[in-house]
């Protein structure tokens, strides 16, 4: 009987799982960010155009993390410096983009203490990422069972404001 209840509960999350939907190919725009906070350095790549990025159906660049693997790769080779904190931004309308560019950019030209290199496009790109379905085992030996897992999203906020009578 437990085994039964075992096989049904993992055949229902895989099921759920499966009707998740997967990222589009669209296009967006992004730019990096790149600190260190030994020696106070930021690097800040142009807004640049991605034309094959995966988006989730929340609106989230799927492999995220990999774009900014890209950024902390290029810093470590091309200026010798590790242990980088590393961001990318990145949305589907280029005028929302350069806001963000912006206010980013005046937070670390302003600072006393703070160098802020700029990356121009003919320095650094940022390449398309081919979006890969993650595939995580479960199981003891003969009974492994592959289970698909959707990419992580960050969780809903939960509104503030006041009730309405």
């Amino acid at each position: 009987m437990r085994n039964y209840m075992f096989t049904l509960l993992l055949v229902l999350f895989s099921l759920g799982v499966q009707a998740e939907k997967k990222p589009k190919m669209q296009t967006v725009y992004i730019f990096g960010f790149s600190a260190s906070f030994t020696d106070s350095t930021a690097y800040l790549t142009d807004v640049m155009l991605l034309d094959s990025a995966y988006v989730t159906q929340k609106g989230f660049l799927a492999d995220r993390s990999l774009y900014s693997l890209q950024l902390e790769n290029y810093i470590q080779e091309k200026h010798n410096l590790l242990n980088t904190t590393n961001a990318v931004f990145f949305s589907v309308k280029k005028k929302s983009l350069d806001k963000k560019y912006d206010r980013v950019k005046r937070m670390y030209q302003s600072g006393e203490n703070l160098r802020l290199n700029l990356l121009h496009a003919e320095d650094f790109r940022f390449l398309p990422q081919e979006y890969i379905e993650t595939v995580i085992e479960y199981g003891d030996g003969d009974e492994a069972v592959a289970v698909e897992a959707a990419p992580q999203e960050a969780p809903e906020k939960k509104s503030k404001g006041k009730k309405k009578k």
